[in-house]
């Protein structure tokens, strides 16, 4: 790698400012002192909740105002889950990831209309024996999805809007979405990984202490050594620790956090911090599809409206492993971080067809946060 430091010493991230909006932070280990907290709901519930831990932190106005942790990190060892304790993010990599994508367009330095072919190396080369793999077991994952398409664009990617007739139809799909890194580190810091993208563009601008640019972050270390065991169930009913997960990060997933230091970004994703005012319209507006109707996602986010109060929110789900929800009520400036160490929070809920509401989780929050105010 190149000499990081002194590039450091040079950059004007792309996401200058965030640290100035994360200023207005006022963090709280416990509850405010409200009638009810969410935290309560999470605790009456967590049975529900299909997990041996949980981390949990809810924004409201731009301050994190709960936070914690329920259950345990790891059944062998009884350690209990907290604000910062790391889990694997999942699919939570996707807005971060997204927005860095939308810094490079806005530079001049990216075109989103570059066809992943041309734009990822690896599109090609990866792309058709995994078809393959998937077909053979009867999965439909990348059908409809032509790997020398050059109508397949960093936009249809990043939009969900890759399969043929390319532009017509949303159909969610992560593997895609991970083949955008190359372009984005390329754009943002010639030479320079996607993993050390992050870390320079993400985490160290706003002094993310809990978080890592996935498991071979070296500079995370420490993070990566504390991060909470999958689980799955056993035969038995219990609980089972699995090995843990290898894989880099792409911008599709492989993100380790902790809930504060989601809500960290998450208070960053206001217009003017981690997002100009117009890469955050860019983002959270449904992506029109080619019969005129709406797509579910925007670019990089899910959006939806629900009885006049506009969500933005994204799953995570890695099978049997871990799982997150990351919702934020922009009518009631309210946002709600969860992250598990199982997939309970997503497993069977199919969330990637774009209706929050299908989260048990994603209603108590609805309602909880349409009630206080």
């Amino acid at each position: 790698m190149r000499s990081v430091q002194r590039r450091r010493q040079v950059k004007r991230s792309v996401i200058a400012g965030a640290v100035g909006a994360l200023g207005i932070v006022a963090v709280n280990s416990t509850a405010t002192a409200e009638p009810a907290s969410f935290a309560a709901v999470l605790a009456e519930r967590f049975a529900e909740l299909k997990t041996p831990g949980l981390g949990y932190a809810v924004v409201v106005d731009g301050r994190i105002v709960e936070q914690g942790g329920l259950g345990v990190a790891d059944v062998h060892s009884g350690e209990p889950v907290s604000e910062n304790t790391p889990f694997r993010v999942a699919s939570l990599t996707k807005p971060p990831s997204a927005a860095l994508l939308l810094a490079a367009v806005a530079d001049g330095k990216l075109d989103l209309d570059t066809p992943l072919v041309q734009a990822s190396t690896r599109f090609r080369e990866r792309c058709e024996p995994i078809k393959a793999h998937f077909e053979r077991r009867g999965y439909s994952y990348l059908r409809g999805i032509d790997c020398g398409d050059e109508s397949v664009t960093l936009r249809t990617v990043a939009t969900h809007t890759s399969r043929r007739p390319v532009g017509t139809r949303y159909r969610y799909n992560g593997f895609l979405f991970g083949l955008m890194g190359e372009a984005i580190a390329n754009a943002l810091e010639p030479g320079l990984s996607f993993e050390a993208v992050v870390r320079l563009h993400l985490i160290e601008p706003l002094a993310l202490k809990r978080t890592a640019a996935g498991v071979n972050d070296m500079a995370g270390s420490a993070v990566v050594a504390a991060l909470a065991a999958p689980h799955v169930v056993n035969a038995y009913g219990g609980w089972q620790v699995k090995p843990r997960l290898t894989g880099r990060i792409s911008p599709a997933a492989g993100m380790i956090s902790s809930a504060h230091d989601m809500a960290r970004i998450d208070i960053a994703f206001t217009p003017g911090g981690l997002v100009t005012p117009d890469v955050w319209t860019r983002m959270t507006t449904p992506t029109v599809l080619a019969d005129g109707a709406q797509s579910p996602y925007g670019l990089g986010w899910f959006v939806q409206e629900l009885a006049g109060r506009k969500l933005v929110w994204h799953y995570g789900w890695q099978p049997d492993a871990y799982s997150a929800l990351w919702l934020k009520d922009l009518k009631h400036r309210t946002s709600l971080i969860l992250l598990a160490n199982s997939d309970g929070l997503s497993r069977g809920y199919r969330l990637g067809r774009g209706d929050i509401t299908r989260s048990p989780m994603a209603r108590w929050f609805l309602e909880w946060s349409e009630g206080r105010r």
